[in-house]
């Protein structure tokens, strides 16, 4: 399996690669990550970060995630706490911050909001 995935890598590319390994066993989160690390897409970083069902797949797009808006809706509504502080911390918009203060029932994301 891993042998089929390296070589889809090299056949497809980076990009289409975070998609291919998307419907893979959780075993290859490891891969994904890196495949993530080279993706520079914009959509295709900010669909990964509100899609995926994997909370570190998600946490590794937002690193490189510059969509102040997606932040904002991953800091309010994702389900898992260290996405929705991570969004958070990398928000650099202040009424999207705003947005993010009056919103999220998360008090330690309303209060990374209102200090920023």
């Amino acid at each position: 399996m891993k042998k089929m995935i390296i070589m889809a890598s090299l056949v497809l590319g980076i990009g289409l690669l975070v998609f291919f390994m998307a419907s893979i066993d959780s075993d290859l989160t490891f891969m994904r990550r890196l495949a993530l690390m080279k993706e520079s897409d914009q959509a295709i970083l900010a669909k990964v970060a509100v899609e995926d069902n994997n909370a570190e797949i998600r946490r590794e797009a937002i690193k490189r995630l510059n969509d102040q808006d997606v932040l904002g809706r991953l800091a309010i509504e994702d389900k898992a706490d260290e996405v929705r502080k991570l969004a958070v911390e990398s928000i650099n918009d202040q009424v999207v911050l705003a947005k993010v203060a009056t919103e999220s029932k998360d008090y330690g994301v309303r209060k990374t909001a209102i200090d920023k």
